[in-house]
């Protein structure tokens, strides 16, 4: 498939990532009213990871070398995550944010 729909994969990577981590930061030292700071990094994420999540499906059973390559750097360069743990990362990333899609699908029917 190349790299058509990788950006995107990376945008949902990028945004179960950083719900994940703002939900730890938050979380770590018991939860506060203040907490909600924790999640304003996760607002500019919403809208690319939603706006081209039709072409993940596609794109996430098409990954090449140099595609998975550049998820790991995504997970590694800008959330910190090891080598051994990288692959799980991403899957569970890109699971919440599916999730989340999952669920506005669903919501159509009874939020209009």
């Amino acid at each position: 498939m190349g790299n058509y729909g990788i950006e995107e994969l990376k945008d949902m990577v990028r945004l179960g990532a950083a719900v994940g981590r703002c939900s730890w930061k938050a979380g770590k030292d018991g939860w506060q009213w203040t907490d909600y700071l924790h999640f304003l990094p996760v607002v500019p994420r919403i809208s690319p990871a939603l706006e081209g999540a039709e072409m993940v499906p596609v794109e996430f059973a098409d990954l090449d070398v140099d595609e998975v390559m550049e998820l790991a750097r995504v997970a590694r360069d800008e959330f910190g995550i090891g080598d051994d743990d990288v692959n799980e990362f991403i899957d569970n990333s890109l699971q919440v944010t599916k999730l989340v899609l999952r669920n506005i699908e669903i919501g159509k029917k009874w939020w209009v």
